[in-house]
């Protein structure tokens, strides 16, 4: 498998020597080819930042998260009341504003949806599979699609990162995504909107050989500029002839973790410019993602047409 220093820049890794210690790597680009791509710069300055910081404790320091997958009756009964009592609006610095992340992985090649993915709090999420290909009875499907429609529904705001195509999906599949409010993409180009798109584009001279390619605002790329998270994007999420589906959950629930913990990170930066208010929003409209919907329905299967709450 290729390992590319675009990928692992910034992630905190352990690295064991030869008398078996455990050491702290920080991998970053050579300062160098920020003369060839000026854009590098601001990689290159968080994570010198990050060097400096972690130069002060040995430990890794790593999150650890919770991901439940296929919940119960009880579980996701827990998860919603949970939810209720941690949602209350309190604009405060460690979690300016109550959201609950979702996301979702679908087959890039069929476009089916295979799962679905919330978090009301950065160290846990819950995951709902919904292919039939990971099923033995439909019952169970049925009530992973019901558990989808109640949350997608709760009136609570949320964050997504690029939701788009999130929401999309879900309309397609009869999910209705409600109080759309934030993504992350849109808040960190707030922040700075120069920096957007493909950084081979601003690197006039540069050949395919020596330039570095980044998607600056993924969230691969965000959840190394503003976590802790050690690169895990080629953990699973690979073709369906060859992921597992227990990677595929507990990569789902952990972009659900990691966009709750850059938002109220991002919310905070933008409060602080006085870039946002209260009653403001940083994501685009429903109706956007709406007018993409085709006329028919992307499925003919009758449990997805359905409309009906569960």
């Amino acid at each position: 498998e290729n390992m590319h220093i675009s990928d692992w820049r910034g992630s905190i890794l352990g690295y064991t020597d030869g008398r078996g210690r455990v050491l702290k790597v920080i991998p970053t680009f050579h300062p160098a080819a920020t003369f060839r791509q000026a854009i590098l710069t601001k990689f290159c300055l968080a994570d010198w930042k990050r060097i400096s910081e972690d130069k002060e404790f040995k430990e890794l320091r790593i999150p650890e998260i919770s991901v439940v997958t296929e919940p119960t009756d009880d579980e996701f009964g827990h998860f919603m009341m949970d939810m209720g009592t941690r949602t209350i609006p309190e604009w405060t610095a460690a979690d300016p504003w109550p959201v609950m992340a979702v996301d979702i992985e679908n087959d890039k090649k069929t476009g089916e949806l295979l799962c679905v993915g919330f978090s009301y709090n950065s160290d846990s999420a819950l995951v709902l599979p919904l292919s039939r290909r990971a099923f033995f009875t439909a019952d169970t499907r049925d009530r992973m699609l019901c558990y989808a429609r109640a949350l997608c529904a709760d009136p609570i705001p949320k964050v997504l990162q690029n939701g788009q195509h999130d929401q999309y999906i879900l309309r397609a599949n009869s999910i209705p995504l409600v109080n759309y409010q934030w993504d992350l993409m849109e808040m960190d180009h707030a922040l700075d909107p120069n920096d957007g798109g493909d950084t081979q584009a601003g690197s006039e001279g540069a050949s395919d050989a020596e330039t570095i390619r980044i998607s600056m605002r993924s969230l691969a790329v965000l959840a190394s500029l503003y976590t802790r998270f050690p690169y895990y994007k080629k953990g699973g999420r690979k073709s369906v002839a060859e992921f597992q589906w227990r990677n595929l959950y507990d990569y789902n629930g952990k972009d659900c973790c990691v966009t709750r913990t850059i938002f109220p990170l991002l919310l905070t930066s933008l409060l602080q410019r006085g870039l946002v208010s209260q009653s403001d929003c940083y994501s685009p409209s429903a109706s956007s993602a709406d007018s993409l919907l085709p006329w028919q329905p992307a499925t003919t299967d009758p449990v997805l047409r359905r409309s009906r709450w569960c």
